[in-house]
């Protein structure tokens, strides 16, 4: 589910801490869950889980990573982008389908 940076590294442990630059002083914001919004998407161990929201945990704050966006396009043109949080600097991966 997670692939650092916009390179997967299977094999590798993810980095204890977000590099410095990991969203640096972007506006971060929360993932909450639509069927409860007591929670919201967070990173424990290394994997994407649905935790109680808490405003003080930044393992649940993510950002937009854009640094690709001119050179990668969908489809339809919009610009590529990740979704990183903040405090372990993995970004969310694409699946491409159920059994991935």
């Amino acid at each position: 589910m997670f692939g650092f940076g916009h390179h997967g590294h299977h094999g590798q442990n993810p980095p204890a801490h977000a590099p410095a630059a990991a969203g640096g002083n972007q506006p971060t914001f929360k993932i909450f869950c639509k069927a409860d919004e007591g929670y919201c998407l967070s990173v424990r161990d290394g994997n994407v889980v649905l935790a109680p929201s808490n405003p003080r945990d930044e393992h649940q704050h993510w950002f937009k990573d854009m640094r690709f966006s001119s050179q990668i396009k969908d489809e339809e043109g919009n610009p590529a982008f990740a979704i990183v949080n903040k405090a372990t600097g993995l970004a969310v991966k694409h699946s491409l389908g159920q059994s991935h």
